[in-house]
């Protein structure tokens, strides 16, 4: 698994959302472009795997729910997280089946 860290500040967008802003060296040094979804911990908490959306050419963002703010320790719009982002591994390509038995037998 591909990891990077980094810090980042809670925003608010409106009344309701939040995000942070991740800069698109921290998704190239991850490896991906920001279209695969990706693991996430705010403040050393998980909050599973989130899609990134492009905010302009040089940066994405990272909608963050309050409940998650709440789990990283109560953060808040204008508070600084460490940001942790997770690409996982590929799954494996599925075993290969082998065809079913007829009941026939060979002579």
């Amino acid at each position: 698994m591909n990891t990077v860290q980094l810090e980042a500040i809670v925003e608010r967008r409106g009344d309701l959302s939040c995000f942070v802003r991740v800069p698109a060296t921290a998704l190239e040094a991850l490896g991906t472009t920001g279209a695969s979804p990706v693991g996430v911990s705010l403040g050393g908490a998980s909050i599973g795997q989130r899609s990134l959306t492009r905010y302009d050419a040089g940066t994405w963002v990272l909608g963050v729910a309050t409940a998650h703010l709440r789990a990283a320790g109560g953060l808040s719009a204008g508070d600084r997280v460490a940001v942790e982002l997770t690409l996982p591994d590929p799954e494996p390509p599925p075993p290969e089946q082998k065809p079913p038995a007829t009941g026939r037998k060979r002579k």
